[in-house]
């Protein structure tokens, strides 16, 4: 009877250990967002003889269960306005929930997606794109970090657009942004 007992607790120890490893193997792993790309969300702004751009980024990382792949991007919305008219923005969207399944990224509104090649102590250099609100085309932008509370936005002929000379731009083509 006791050989029963012990017999019986080893195989509902067993028959446990298994359902929790099964448990956890189906969920997604835990991933954290790149410390640095986390120092540029908030609130950054450029303003000049009235004209003003305000953006806000959001560091934030998808998930692709197909591929089991995460990919970390600096999100982003801006606001342009020139003497208090406003010219264009998507501002009012910078709240919004975003989601985290990487096939879902089609429904969030947002103008600006940056990424980067690699997590370091400190990023000084992303790349991606801008949406032009306006001429409605994606440009190419670089944001390069100055300072801890100032960042440079260059933007580049984008959209697969094979001419060398831009068509134009909304925004102006160079600005440096300060935290606010």
């Amino acid at each position: 009877m006791k050989a029963f007992k012990t017999l019986s607790k080893i195989i509902t120890l067993t028959l446990f250990f298994f359902s929790v490893v099964k448990i956890s193997s189906a969920q997604a792993p835990v991933y954290n967002v790149c410390p640095s790309l986390i120092n540029f969300n908030g609130e950054w702004k450029y303003e000049n003889n009235g004209t003003i751009i305000k953006m806000y980024f959001r560091a934030h990382t998808f998930f692709s269960p197909n591929i089991n792949l995460y990919e970390e991007e600096l999100v982003g919305w801006h606001e342009y306005s020139v003497n208090g008219q406003i010219i264009e923005s998507d501002y009012q969207h910078r709240f919004e929930t975003i989601p985290t399944n990487f096939q879902d990224q089609t429904n969030i509104v947002k103008s600006i997606g940056l990424v980067f090649r690699l997590c370091k102590p400190v990023l000084t250099h992303l790349d991606g794109s801008l949406f032009d609100i306006t001429r409605n085309m994606q440009q190419s932008i670089s944001l390069v970090r100055l300072t801890n509370n100032t960042i440079k936005i260059t933007q580049r002929p984008g959209g697969g657009s094979l001419t060398p000379v831009p068509i134009g731009y909304t925004l102006p083509q160079t600005f440096i942004l300060t935290r606010q």
